[in-house]
């Protein structure tokens, strides 16, 4: 069985422009077995295929339902939260990236998958963050 891997907003949502350049590469990491993801990165990819692609609530709401069919969608918890502060702090994070590699990290995932940060960054020994469009 192959670890879990989480993956962030704009990697997903690259999987769903076609006419972008890493669209390809996106559409390989989200077809792959063990993705995960959270709510918060749910949320956001909704948020933003609405107000940049045009996507309707209709669409959308059929977006969501696959997603969670398809993928284990991880949710926040008082210790995730706590954890999240304790990474803002060590690694000098923003807010919601921190809350999004606590979960990943509570989650036993190997790695997480962002164009945010540079590539082979690694937090607390355990996850990895790779941005798959870096050479």
């Amino acid at each position: 069985m192959s670890d879990k891997y989480f993956i962030d907003t704009n990697v997903w949502l690259y999987g769903f422009m076609k006419d972008d350049e890493r669209h390809k590469t996106a559409s390989l990491l989200i077809a792959g077995d063990n993705v995960v993801l959270s709510t918060q990165v749910l949320n956001e990819i909704s948020f933003n295929l609405i107000k940049k692609a045009g996507y309707e609530e209709i669409d959308i709401s059929k977006l969501i339902k696959n997603i969670y069919r398809k993928f284990d969608v991880l949710k926040p918890n008082e210790e995730t939260i706590l954890s999240a502060s304790l990474i803002r702090r060590k690694y000098n994070i923003q807010f919601w990236d921190s809350i999004k590699i606590a979960i990943a990290l509570h989650n036993k995932c190997r790695v997480l998958f962002t164009d945010k940060f540079n590539n082979g960054f690694l937090i607390e020994d355990k996850i990895k963050l790779i941005n798959p469009f870096e050479g």
